[in-house]
């Protein structure tokens, strides 16, 4: 876990946005193991949120 990213925070005046590096029973699979939160203050902002940052990904939790 020394080259792992455990927990990172960065904030602006509007939002925090923290994730961590996740590592399943089945080992550490490199570019699908980071676990993002974004702290909104209503649906309305969550799910322009999610519509941003899942712009051009897949989405596999709409």
């Amino acid at each position: 876990m020394k080259k792992c990213i455990l927990h990172a925070e960065l904030r602006n005046e509007n939002r925090v946005l923290m994730a961590s590096d996740m590592v399943s029973e089945t080992g550490l699979l490199k570019g699908n193991a980071v676990s993002p939160l974004l702290n909104c203050k209503s649906e309305k902002e969550i799910k322009a949120c999610y519509k941003k940052l899942s712009t051009g990904g897949e989405q596999t939790h709409p």
